[in-house]
This record gives structure tokens, sequence and C-alpha cells, in this order.
């Protein structure tokens, strides 16, 4: 049996295919990366660090670091 699709078409098949691969594995990542996370003050997110939080508190920073100081017994990881 022979296949009816073009060549162009069969490649635009195995791009789709990649690109729904690369996003279940990057939502499967997020997600394992969430749950290990689920109580920290501050998350710290693979790519972008802490740079979410430090930008929603941009009008507090210093309010901001004082309360992550005193969720965390005084010691932060970096």
């Amino acid at each position: 049996m022979e296949s009816s699709l073009t060549p162009t078409e069969h490649q635009t098949i195995m791009v789709v295919d990649m690109l729904v691969a690369l996003l279940l594995i990057v939502s499967f990542l997020f997600l394992v990366h969430r749950y290990k996370n689920r109580n920290c003050t501050v998350r710290n997110w693979p790519v972008v660090g802490m740079l979410p939080a430090l930008v929603s508190n941009a009008d507090r920073l210093l309010e901001f670091f004082t309360d992550m100081l005193k969720s965390n017994g005084g010691t932060f990881k970096i």
C-alpha cells in the first residue's frame, strides 16, 4: 500500500509530531518542577529564576525580602 502524501505533507506531519512531543515534555517538566516546589515561599523557575516574584513585588522589595527571610528562618538558599 502506497502513501498518498507528498514529501512536503509528510515533512509537515513530522514537524507537527515533533512539536507536540516537545510540548508534552516541557509540560511534564513544568508540572514536576511545580510539584517539587509547591511549599516554597518563592518559586525558583528553571529559566527565569525568581524574576517573576521580584517584578510582582517591585514596589515593596525591602518588605518582600524581609517576609521571605522571616518565613525561611532567616536563611535563604539562592
